[in-house]
């Protein structure tokens, strides 16, 4: 891969990881608001942000492992986020 390419493709990286992050640390306070208003009490709202976590944490390893061996990394990418856009609809109607 030329410089220049790979310059560009951690420059993009960089803010990728940026914005996850942003995103994943961001979400903690307005999903206890929305799962509030929902009706749920504090402690099953503690457990589930818990949960999350935790499951954040232990897929990291495995995701980037299959991450490195991929060279598709952007279908990838494109495929996780895809999964959580359709996965967020849940079963019921959508509003």
């Amino acid at each position: 891969m030329p410089p220049s390419l790979l310059s560009r493709a951690r420059h993009g990286l960089d803010w990728l990881n940026f914005f996850l992050a942003d995103v994943q640390t961001g979400i903690g306070p307005f999903l206890t608001i929305y799962l509030a208003a929902k009706g749920w009490k504090e402690q099953s709202v503690g457990i589930t942000l818990t949960v999350g976590g935790i499951a954040g944490i232990l897929s990291q390893t495995p995701v980037g492992a299959l991450a490195d061996r991929l060279h598709a990394k952007r279908a990838l990418f494109q495929g996780v986020a895809a999964f959580f856009a359709f996965a967020s609809k849940g079963p019921g109607p959508v509003a």
